[in-house]
């Protein structure tokens, strides 16, 4: 079977098979003359894999009462790990196409349904999971009603162990970043002053997803446009666009690796680990990029504002995280708004905006 490179999603494993250079006709995708990992004369991934298959019981081998609400099927689990790029059902074939070996052996690992048999482990759990109670659902809840300010729910020690594979050392005068605010009937035609255009003054704070009200926050982006974006600017709206210039060094926290992360992507990581976190990091990563709505509350931002305060406080400048309103856009939260200066605004007229919508079924 050739399996196309673009079947692929893990980093690692595209990098394996991209430095392969063996061109062939995808039969996943039906692409032809691409770069394709043969299983016929390949064999560099299986080892790779079977690391993966050898996390995973059948939930019929383990025998512990409850484990089908933690079970699902393997193509399901590898689906939510991002390890490819392709349907649930492709996947199954994938992996029967390379582990076939394994796959004889062991069909029910492949045809059935599966768990991670650490789920069940208290101590395991204890001491390798980001949240103490496994589920960023039951963490929102408890750090919004039960306890905000001394939560026993995140492990620190294994949250600080992830954070330290995500950052980034940036010298000074790497960045030229932008903001963007609305302008008033006052600034409508002159804009805002540069002074103006950097984090609201105390007073002013509103929450966000990472700050909390009253606590400062310079919200920035990597182009003009994706800023339009984050403050919903409307037709014909006059807008103040600030370009910000780095005049420091900075060390942050890039939160849209996130969505990178694999099960090889550092030794840190060990497979069990892996498993058992993936979810929580990935709801992390979404939640922290979800935009703002007109009708949230408060409360709506509390999990988050508390993780990025901790990122604060372990002395990193800020954090990254990827624009939901716009797909390539990059936000970034700066932490000391000295750390840039606002060197020119510009008033931008908006034009025509063209909307796209989903028709959302509903029952009457």
């Amino acid at each position: 079977m050739q399996i196309g490179l673009e079947c692929f999603r893990d980093e690692q494993l595209r990098s394996m098979i991209a430095s392969n250079l063996r061109y062939g006709n995808c039969e996943i995708q039906h692409k032809k003359d691409c770069i394709v990992y043969d299983t016929a004369e390949d064999h560099y991934l299986e080892e790779y894999l079977t690391v993966i298959l050898d996390a995973f019981t059948t939930i019929r081998d383990i025998g512990i009462g409850g484990a089908e609400k933690r079970a699902d099927y393997l193509k399901s689990f590898l689906s939510k790990w991002k390890l490819f790029s392709v349907s649930e059902e492709d996947i199954e074939v994938i992996m029967k196409g390379i582990c076939s070996e394994r796959y004889d052996e062991e069909p029910d690992l492949f045809d059935k349904k599966v768990t991670i048999i650490e789920f069940f482990y208290f101590d395991v759990m204890e001491q390798q999971c980001i949240l103490r109670n496994y589920n960023w659902e039951e963490f929102c809840y408890n750090i919004k009603h039960v306890n905000r300010f001394h939560t026993q729910q995140v492990n620190f020690e294994q949250f600080k162990k992830l954070l330290e594979n995500m950052i980034v050392d940036i010298p000074a005068g790497t960045l030229r970043l932008f903001r963007s605010r609305i302008c008033d009937e006052y600034s409508y035609t002159t804009g805002y002053p540069a002074k103006e255009m950097g984090a609201p003054p105390i007073h002013a704070v509103s929450p966000g997803r990472t700050n909390s009200e009253g606590i400062q926050c310079l919200y920035l982006a990597d182009d003009k446009e994706t800023t339009f974006h984050e403050v919903k600017a409307k037709d014909h709206d006059h807008v103040s666009v600030g370009e910000f210039v780095q005049i420091e060094d900075l060390r942050i926290v890039d939160l849209s690796l996130f969505d990178n992360i694999g099960p090889f992507s550092s030794t840190d990581f060990d497979m069990t680990w892996f498993a058992i976190n993936i979810e929580i990091i990935r709801k992390l990563g979404d939640e922290v990029a979800k935009p703002m709505r007109r009708f949230d509350h408060a409360l709506d931002y509390v999990p988050t504002q508390y993780i990025c305060d901790y990122i604060k406080y372990l002395g990193y400048d800020g954090i990254k995280f990827k624009s939901t309103l716009r797909e390539i856009g990059t936000n970034y939260a700066i932490f000391d708004e000295k750390k840039f200066n606002c060197s020119r605004v510009q008033v931008i007229q908006i034009g025509d905006i063209e909307y796209q919508w989903n028709e959302i079924e509903s029952e009457v």
